[in-house]
């Protein structure tokens, strides 16, 4: 589920790749829940993964303007992150 050309985690995949490009918060923040628990289980890479996801969330979905997270960015036209107009 990992977009390892631009980061973050697609919502849904097939065999072939993602079925739906946009990226949630939600889904990343099951990443940051699941990746967290693992750290505190003493698992080999999660700590990687943990930050990695946290500087997923910092940079694409949290706003410090208004104090929130953007719930959904979508792909542009080269498939990398844009916010979608709520």
């Amino acid at each position: 589920m990992r977009d390892v050309r631009y980061g973050g985690w697609y919502p849904e995949v097939g065999p072939t790749g993602p079925v739906r490009t946009e990226k949630a918060f939600y889904q990343h923040a099951f990443v940051v829940l699941s990746s967290a628990s693992a750290v505190i289980g003493g698992h080999t890479g999660a700590r990687d993964l943990l930050d990695e996801v946290l500087q997923v969330v910092e940079r694409h979905f949290w706003s410090p303007d208004e104090g929130m997270v953007y719930e959904t960015w979508g792909p542009n036209r080269s498939g990398s992150w844009r916010r979608i107009a709520e």
